[in-house]
């Protein structure tokens, strides 16, 4: 038989093992209901609660952001699967009213101060407030409570976004209403924000918005002219120091546009006086470009007639007081486009438009009065600068080309172009005044805009064509160069005449006969007045004057119309003339 004392020492391990047993299983159930209610609380949005279970009872404790969201806990709470008793020791947030809120922005250092409606709002805050000022310094000192506006979220997003548009500044919100100020980072958030303010969304009010410009370094003001207007660009302090400078603009009668912008950190002085003035100078230039930097100005460009740099340093001497001029680089004036024109009427030459210089003016006239002999000129040329290269040349040749052409006809440079326009007297004489035009400026074709005269009615009586031909050579005599049978240019528009006259009188035979002065033998008389009868003829023949038709003859000093006692007496002996037979 066993000892009874023996036997009760066996039962207590036992008795240690169940207890144990029990006080375990007791800490799961705890745990195991603890985090259920847990879940289920925050699952529900009350994540502002704390729970602790004793037993099969839950404490829930906390300060609900409100009325409702505390009833919904308990609620919520109340539903877990094996909780015998939920313990309420939860409250409410201590309501304020008005509910405010700000944000303050210092460089890197960000600060939040006022009410956040929970520890869920407030981390959903600090989160948006690293996200606009990342590496940002942020220092939190918001107090949990009640009484936040419905759309809290909104206006804090709204005001935040605004803020970090600014280097320096705050936004603060008392309940429904939005303030804001502070100084914009760049002109394009500055823009931007009023832009924002002034379209608020809804249930959004705003309280101030005291916005500053960004401050400029360095303050740059400019204002081109092209030949598409003015623009203008660069920074103005206010709306009425750009209202002034675009009235400026205006003034000078040509489109402006506008990119000006406002920004802080104008010099000191009468800065729109200085922009206005130096704008102003602008409608003295044919383009160009003036730039106002901090208080140093300059301007650079293509000046009108007569404007140099030393006539617009003269105009700047007019600044105002501390503002000064940094540089000038205005080229002498230029005309553009540069033109010249010559219109041949009957028996009336008109020259307009530019010539380079006096002594070129000069020479085109003497030019003109040698291809235009007998012509009227009238000449309405002005002197000026900015004629393009071989100007001169370019218009000599278009004089020689046009008295080849019958009255209406015209000729024109603007710039490096050119046009010639009317009628030639025969089809050759128009293919020889194309080639030649082509020739001296190759591509030209299509300036050239001409036509052929048809061929006028056959004259039948030969005194009538006998008439003709004296009538042309008693207005311009057929000129050779010098000690030469080459014919001179200047009498291509006299021999294109005498082409029309021997084409419309038929089959008629036409004599060409040569004559000189007395100097000289006059055996070499003689021979020179044949060649130069001759090359009238292969004139004829090319321009299409059938070659039977014509008589060739020399006759030297045999047969003078006036004495060879004086220059221009041997000048008229010196001709060629067309006889009948």
């Amino acid at each position: 038989m066993s000892h009874p004392v023996k036997w009760l020492f066996g039962l207590l391990p036992i008795a240690g093992m169940l207890a144990f047993a029990g006080i375990t299983q007791q800490a799961s159930i705890e745990a195991d209901i603890g985090a259920r209610t847990t879940r289920s609380l925050q699952a529900s949005g009350n994540d502002w609660t704390s729970v602790s279970v004793a037993g099969r009872d839950a404490l829930i404790t906390g300060n609900a952001p409100e009325p409702a969201l505390r009833a919904a806990a308990l609620a919520a709470a109340g539903n877990i699967y094996g909780l015998r008793r939920v313990i309420d020791q939860t409250g409410l947030l201590p309501e304020v009213k008005p509910y405010t809120l700000s944000i303050t922005r210092e460089g890197n250092a960000v600060a939040l101060t006022g009410h956040a409606p929970g520890d869920a709002a407030r981390r959903v805050l600090l989160e948006a407030v690293a996200k606009v000022f990342p590496g940002a310094t942020i220092t939190d000192t918001l107090t949990l409570s009640r009484g936040a506006p419905a759309n809290l979220p909104a206006l804090t997003q709204f005001g935040l976004m605004r803020l970090g548009q600014m280097s320096n500044g705050a936004m603060s919100l008392s309940d429904a209403t939005l303030s804001l100020s502070g100084r914009a980072r760049d002109s394009a958030a500055y823009s931007d924000i009023r832009v924002q303010l002034a379209a608020l969304p809804a249930g959004i009010a705003l309280g101030k918005g005291d916005i500053l410009p960004p401050v400029i370094r360095p303050y740059v003001l400019e204002a081109e002219r092209s030949a598409t207007g003015i623009a203008l660009s660069g920074f103005v302090p206010n709306e009425a120091a750009r209202a002034a400078l675009l009235a400026a603009a205006n003034a000078l009668g040509r489109p402006v546009s506008d990119a000006l912008q406002l920004g802080d950190g104008a010099p000191a002085g009468d800065f729109i006086g200085a922009g206005r003035l130096l704008i102003a100078e602008l409608g003295k230039l044919q383009s160009g470009k003036i730039s106002l930097r901090d208080a140093s100005a300059s301007i650079a460009g293509m000046g009108m007639l007569g404007v140099n740099s030393d006539v617009v340093q003269a105009d700047l001497k007019a600044l105002p007081p501390g503002f000064q001029l940094a540089g000038v680089q205005v080229e002498a004036g230029v005309i553009r486009p540069y033109l010249f024109n010559a219109t041949r009427g009957d028996q009336r030459l008109t020259l307009s438009g530019f010539a380079p210089d006096a002594r070129a003016k000069s020479d085109i006239i003497d030019h003109a009065r040698r291809f235009f002999e007998g012509e009227q000129i009238d000449d309405t040329l002005v002197v000026g600068p900015g004629a393009p290269a071989g100007f001169v040349n370019s218009v000599k040749a278009g004089l020689q080309n046009l008295s080849r052409l019958l009255p209406g006809s015209s000729f024109g440079v603007s710039d490096g172009n050119q046009s010639l326009k009317g009628m030639a007297l025969h089809e050759v004489a128009r293919e020889e005044i194309i080639a030649d035009i082509q020739a001296r400026i190759p591509g030209s074709a299509g300036g050239v805009e001409l036509n052929t005269l048809p061929l006028p009615s056959s004259v039948t009586m030969p005194p009538e064509c006998q008439l003709f031909f004296d009538d042309i050579l008693a207005r311009g005599r057929i000129q050779f160069d010098t000690g030469s049978a080459e014919l001179s240019l200047v009498s291509l528009g006299i021999l294109d005449r005498l082409v029309v006259v021997a084409r419309r009188c038929g089959d008629a035979r036409i004599e060409v006969g040569g004559h000189t002065d007395s100097d000289g033998s006059l055996e070499s008389n003689i021979e020179l007045s044949d060649r130069r009868a001759a090359a009238v003829a292969r004139f004829l023949v090319r321009a299409r004057v059938a070659v039977g038709r014509l008589d060739v003859a020399g006759y030297g000093p045999t047969r003078p119309i006036a004495e060879n006692n004086t220059p221009e007496n041997k000048a008229k002996n010196r001709r060629i003339e067309f006889k009948m037979k």
